[in-house]
């Protein structure tokens, strides 16, 4: 009834409106860290290139290590919030405290032992605290999976964008004239800490449960602590909907029970089982996912020290941030009708072309300010690729295994972990032997080998399906033998 839709909207609106101000909180933080701190590394803890390239890699690698662990733990259990909490709560703490950093390096290399392994240990230590991170980004986008139709991700995900360009804009402005690089850690902390009042008091509804009737007084929250899709859901489904016929019921019934089944087995039975089921195409996707990890992970780690090699300022790294999300913008608002038109596989082509392009415009120019042009290819690069990526993952993920997040989790590790961590260790190794110029040309030329690879599967797949297109006519149209067999 008009009632029933009203509620309906209000709830809808709702979720919209948590999962907006969940990813603009993520962004935002984001920005205020990850795009500064190969600067602070190198101004503030007198690291050289290659150790920032160890630093930066080892964040990728840990993300990408951690987060497929903490997905498929939350995937066991099914305490998705509860997970995603646990890892905002933690990480953001962990990262608030680097804000001491400077001072504790000082004293822990005074040390006979710390001397030598200073290094190591704040390695470790903002890998770990990174790991949460990633987790917490990662079970974000799984939890947005779960509230809205894949087709709506660009627009949500398009938050996270915006808060990242506020967010690294203006504190390029207050990191050059107000505040000392190392107070990016407390702001860090307190825009995650925004996401916990969020997520505790506004968690929305689940997908499935957004579209059934709803009974008064029942508020269902997203995948709560008690599982409440059960049966009895089930029950109360049916009851409130006598146009249902006996059929529906009985088979919505039989495909929980299916469900249950499946969930109910081990967790490394069914990932064995997801993994043995994916198709050679899908497979491909993900071995060129790595060199766009590789650039991802270079420009990350050493984009900002180049450039202040260059001379450029705080302002000039905050501008090109905020031209990168610029250009993110339309990416996540057209993403689904690009991926509607042209196929995620077309996408992966085009990220890699834009990569390929990026890299060899950084090792072209010599004036800072020259990197402006670049920038405008970022919202291809990260946007326009991270959300079919996730799109990706979703559809790869079986329906009845619980694996959503661990699906997510895994195009993070080839990402994040091997893409991102062989860009940054080996581009911060390489940085100092070849020069940056070298390495960014080197970069944009595994990106170009990533296309003839992508070219060559599809160009042998389109080859077999034309043969065995051929052949199905020659096997229907046989002549019968006739009896007595062929003179």
């Amino acid at each position: 009834d008009a009632l029933t839709c009203v509620r309906h909207h209000d709830a809808t609106m709702g979720n919209y409106l948590t999962l907006k101000a969940s990813n603009f909180l993520m962004g935002s933080a984001g920005a205020t860290v990850m795009p500064y701190l190969p600067v602070f590394c190198k101004e503030h803890l007198g690291m050289n290139t290659g150790q920032i390239g160890i630093v930066s890699a080892g964040v990728f690698v840990y993300m990408s290590l951690l987060t497929p662990v903490l997905c498929g733990i939350v995937d066991k259990t099914g305490k998705y919030r509860t997970g995603f909490l646990m890892c905002v709560t933690i990480g953001a703490a962990a990262e608030g405290l680097l804000f001491f950093s400077e001072e504790t390096l000082n004293s822990v290399k005074r040390t006979s032992w710390g001397k030598n392994s200073w290094f190591w240990l704040l390695w470790f230590y903002m890998g770990c605290s990174s790991g949460l991170m990633g987790g917490a980004f990662t079970l974000l986008d799984t939890l947005v999976m779960k509230v809205i139709d894949k087709k709506e991700y660009g627009g949500i995900r398009l938050w996270a964008a915006l808060g990242w360009a506020l967010a690294a804009f203006s504190m390029g402005f207050i990191y050059q004239y107000f505040l000392d690089l190392k107070y990016m850690f407390v702001v860090f902390l307190i825009c995650m800490a925004g996401n916990i009042p969020i997520w505790l008091f506004c968690a929305p509804s689940s997908k499935s449960n957004s579209e059934k009737p709803k009974i008064e007084g029942v508020d269902e929250k997203l995948l709560d602590e008690e599982a409440k899709e059960d049966d009895s859901e089930i029950g109360r489904y049916e009851h409130s909907d006598a146009n249902i016929s006996e059929e529906d019921r009985q088979a919505a019934a039989e495909m929980k029970q299916k469900q249950k089944e499946v969930q109910n087995q081990p967790y490394f039975k069914r990932l064995k089982m997801f993994l043995g089921s994916l198709e050679a195409s899908s497979i491909q996707a993900m071995i060129v996912v790595i060199p766009m990890g590789a650039a991802y992970g270079l420009i990350n780690a050493l984009l900002f020290v180049y450039l202040k090699s260059l001379g450029a300022s705080e302002i000039l790294l905050g501008t090109s941030i905020l031209l990168n999300v610029v250009t993110e913008v339309p990416c996540f608002v057209f993403s689904q009708t690009l991926r509607d038109k042209y196929g995620v596989r077309s996408i992966l082509y085009i990220g890699m072309a834009a990569y390929a392009i990026r890299c060899g415009w950084y090792a072209w120019i010599s004036n800072p300010w020259a990197v402006v042009p670049a920038e405008l290819l970022h919202g291809v690069t990260f946007a326009l690729v991270w959300s079919s990526l996730a799109v990706l993952a979703t559809e790869l993920a079986p329906t009845d295994g619980g694996l959503q997040a661990t699906a997510q989790g895994l195009f993070s590790l080839l990402f994040n972990g091997l893409g991102a961590g062989l860009g940054g260790i080996g581009g911060g190794y390489l940085y100092e032997i070849i020069g940056p110029r070298y390495v960014f040309a080197i970069t944009g030329g595994i990106n170009i080998l990533g296309i003839v690879f992508l070219g060559i599967c599809d160009l042998l797949r389109r080859w077999k399906e034309k043969r065995e297109t051929l052949m199905e006519p020659v096997a229907s149209d046989s002549m019968p033998i006739a009896e007595g067999g062929i003179n």
